[in-house]
């Protein structure tokens, strides 16, 4: 049945085809809420989790979604960039598929409402059993020697009305952004703010080895809660050489180097494994290397509105 219809959308823009899904789902919401929660608690931390999947940063920028995310069986929603004030983003077109690939391409830009209409929103949505985490971006016109402020900014404004955020340095569709993932350079960072939630950070999938390293055997004392691995691609290898080189690749080809950098690190932090998962099969791959949580924005446009609840019931009582 989905697969028809993803025929028919994958024939529209897909920008447009997102805006139509989130306001057409919104309607129908009250008959998606008679489906039977999705339940596998799990404590990941020190925030109990009504089950280990979660919708990604990027696919409810402005928090509009979140009902709709819960009634789907998602445990967590990661809302954002979200940004001190609000930025359109770059040009559309800016969102393209990758059937070949079962990957996406976006060049988004930050693009959100900014942090008093998302705050007004995630209010509204009250009372919820999803918990809510919030992706932490900088605006584009804030030099990289204040990003702290922004994100300060956005976690002082949100942290009533959020369970976690996640720090994201490493986004490629802002200039200059992933050179603070530079271990000096974040330890700087992340002296200067004050989470009052856990606290992630997400990370890019292209740096070298040693970075990953560094960060995670620092991880705890920088007072890191958690990584989120991992943000988008700026890689252009392989079968994806012949891509245009504008913005970060999600998907299916981000797996298995996900995989291997998940295994090869020793994490000193719980882990949120994002990239590719479009199966149980793959969400059990990420729980197998360390994963506590998984996270899905692609495979949600390739298998379907299905996937979060089989995900959940393949990964139940997983240990």
């Amino acid at each position: 049945m989905y697969g028809l219809l993803r025929q028919l959308l994958f024939r529209v823009d897909s920008e447009t085809v997102h805006e139509w899904v989130v306001s057409g789902t919104n309607l129908v919401e009250p008959l998606l809420r008679r489906l039977p929660p999705a339940d596998d608690p799990v404590e990941v931390a020190g925030v109990s989790f009504p089950n280990r999947v979660g919708l990604a940063a990027g696919f409810d920028k402005n928090a509009r979604w979140i009902r709709v995310a819960e009634a789907l069986g998602f445990g967590h929603i990661e809302i954002g960039a979200v940004t001190p004030r609000p930025q359109p983003g770059h040009p559309r077109p800016r969102l393209f598929r990758l059937p070949e690939h079962k990957a996406l391409r976006n060049r988004m830009g930050f693009n959100n409402d900014g942090l008093e209409a998302i705050k007004i929103r995630l209010q509204n949505a009250r009372p919820r059993r999803i918990r809510v985490g919030v992706n932490l971006g900088k605006n584009a016109d804030t030099p990289l020697e204040k990003a702290a402020d922004d994100y300060q900014q956005v976690m002082d404004g949100l942290w009533h009305c959020s369970d976690y955020f996640s720090l994201n340095i490493s986004s490629p569709n802002t200039e200059g952004l992933r050179s603070l993932s530079q271990v000096d350079t974040l330890q700087a960072l992340l002296a200067q703010l004050k989470p009052q939630r856990p606290l992630f950070l997400k990370l890019s999938p292209d740096e070298e080895i040693e970075t990953y390293q560094a960060i995670a055997s620092h991880a705890r004392e920088w007072g890191l809660a958690g990584i989120v691995f991992s943000n988008t691609t700026a890689r252009r290898e392989g079968p994806l050489s012949s891509v245009d080189t504008l913005g970060g690749i999600s998907g299916a080809p981000l797996l298995e180097r996900n995989l291997d950098l998940l295994r090869r690190v020793r994490w000193t932090v719980p882990l949120i494994g994002v990239g590719g998962i479009l199966s149980g099969m793959d969400a059990m791959r990420y729980r197998q290397a360390g994963a506590e949580l998984v996270q899905i924005y692609t495979g949600l446009i390739y298998a379907g509105p299905t996937l979060p609840r089989h995900l959940v019931r393949v990964m139940k009582g997983c240990p």
